[in-house]
Order: C-alpha cells, then structure tokens, then sequence
C-alpha cells in the first residue's frame, strides 16, 4: 500500500503514520485529521485529493496490519458443539427445576407466614387472659396454697415440688 501511495505521490509522513496506528478505527478523528491538513495547507473544498488520499490509504494500511496480526477466530468442533449443547440442557432443566423448588418455598414461606401471624395472635389473647387472671388473684385472699400456685404461675422456672402441698 505505501509503495502505491508513494507512486502517486500522496504517501504519509513517518508522523502520520504513528497517527493512523491510534486513530485509523475512530472515523470523526480521521475526517477531522482530513480537515486539519486541509486548513493547515489552505486548501479551498475540493482540493487536496492528495491529503484525504494519504490520510485513507494509511488508515487502510493500519486496518491491513493489523488484521493480519489478529489470530483466526476458532472453530468449535462438532464434539465441543454437542458438549455445549448437552451442558445447555442440563443447565435449562437446573433452572426449571429451581423455579418449581422456588415457587414451593414461596408457598410455604407463606403458610408459615399465616401460621405465625394467628401464633402471635393468639399469644396475645393468652398474655391478657393471664393479665386478667393474675389481677384476680391479686385481689383475693388467697390460702397458702393459693399462694403457692400464684406464685409458681408467676415464675414457672421456679418449678413444683408435690411435698409443698
């Protein structure tokens, strides 16, 4: 390519061609640089064949290399291929099998959810049953034994012992 550039006498500078080696992908950059040399040439629209054919002909260069320099894409092979295709299914029936298992735990989460909800329900009701109850003894007067009773339903952990009675 450059021995046809420097034919025709529009080849690139050495700086030009560092130039294209960062920018020949970018086509804003190239047609800004197309532009730049035109000014700095004064060159009036339509002039300078030259400039614009250095500037594409290095770029072009650049793609050239550049391409060769690039290692061939690799060919899965039909065992790689069916090996792919086989651990594609396996995944696809992980996945669907996690959803169902997903969905059933959702409904159980669920339920215990509900279970919870009427627990703490009905641990509430116990609680002022209790309240009510305690307020009662409390305002009795109570036998020793009463007493006794009162006292383990209070503290629980306190335990009961049969010769007590």
């Amino acid at each position: 390519m450059d021995k046809l550039l420097q034919k025709y006498g529009c080849a690139p500078s050495q700086a030009g061609k560092q130039w294209a080696q960062k920018f020949w992908k970018d086509k804003e950059k190239v047609v800004e640089h197309i532009r730049q040399f035109q000014v700095s040439q004064k060159l009036r629209t339509g002039k300078g064949k030259g400039v614009i054919c250095a500037v594409l002909g290095t770029c072009l260069s650049c793609a050239q290399k550049e391409a060769k320099e690039a290692p061939a894409p690799t060919l899965v092979s039909a065992i790689e291929h069916a090996a792919l295709k086989s651990e594609n299914e396996v995944l696809k029936s992980a996945l669907a099998f996690q959803k169902k298992t997903g969905e059933k735990l959702e409904t159980q989460v669920s339920k215990l959810t509900n279970q919870v909800d009427e627990l703490s329900e009905e641990n509430q009701q116990l609680r002022m049953l209790l309240e009510k109850m305690n307020g009662l003894l409390d305002k009795m007067q109570p036998s020793a034994q009463v007493q006794h009773i009162c006292k383990l339903m209070r503290y629980p952990s306190s335990g009961m012992h049969t010769e007590d009675f």
